[in-house]
């Protein structure tokens, strides 16, 4: 790793507590680090300290990511971050910062994903995210609030509020050269609240093949209410005379 300072905009530590601090690294040998990783690296960014506050912020461009089946390339995250000096206390309340990180065509083995983005956001002792995938005219997105918990203490997953909702439209939209054939379509939206799942998810498929092994039709429908999940409806055919078909709650 090659990391370079810009010390004539360091010497800025004049007068009235002002530092600003630009930097940038380069990873010019990441299987030094993790084994057969092939990427080049950059990041740049700058660091102030002002007026009893401290800021941050940071950006990271990965290009030609390459690790085992997983290809990526283009990577691109910025993280910017802002501190009371002294740290309070409660260290949450003086502090505050934003995530956005955004990866583009990723494959992994058979599939690929076109588009996933993520922002996360921390502030007030509280932080939420929010993911969304794209790949076709498939998509999905995740929001999710958690508390922070005091310095010291575990995170309560309990208090997770979070909310999935997506949208499957057909496998070539994950998998261009698939040796699955046929139609799945699937929706579903499901909420998350102190723990307990709530939503409706629903699968619909039709001349599923895969190889030498064929599902003419497939259907699912799922509740989740009240501390239980519901199968209204489990329905897989294989012929006319080989099909399953289940409902239960668990």
């Amino acid at each position: 790793m090659a990391i370079f300072f810009c010390p004539h905009i360091q010497a800025l530590l004049l007068t009235n507590s002002l530092l600003i601090s630009v930097f940038a690294a380069a990873l010019l040998e990441p299987a030094r680090f993790v084994p057969n990783l092939q990427s080049n690296s950059l990041i740049a960014g700058n660091a102030n300290i002002e007026s009893g506050n401290a800021s941050a912020t940071i950006h990271l461009f990965n290009a030609g990511l390459k690790l085992a089946s997983i290809q990526v390339p283009r990577v691109e995250a910025t993280v910017c971050a802002v501190a009371q000096l002294p740290l309070p206390k409660d260290l949450w309340s003086g502090c505050a910062a934003v995530l956005d990180a955004g990866v583009n065509d990723t494959k992994i083995e058979l599939a690929d994903i076109e588009k996933l983005g993520a922002v996360a956001r921390l502030e007030g002792g509280k932080s939420n995210a929010d993911v969304e995938l794209n790949s076709g005219k498939s998509d999905a997105h995740l929001h999710a609030e958690l508390p922070l918990p005091i310095p010291g203490a575990t995170v309560d997953l309990k208090q997770v509020d979070a909310r999935l909702r997506f949208h499957f439209d057909s496998i070539a939209d994950f998998i261009r050269a698939s040796p699955i054939r046929g139609s799945l379509i699937g929706d579903g939206e499901i909420t998350v609240q102190k723990g307990q799942p709530v939503g409706d998810v629903q699968f619909n498929g039709d001349n599923l093949r895969y190889g030498d092994f064929s599902l003419p039709r497939l259907a699912l429908n799922a509740n989740a209410a009240d501390g239980s999940v519901k199968i209204r409806e489990l329905h897989a055919a294989i012929d006319d005379s080989n099909y399953l078909d289940a409902t239960g709650e668990n």
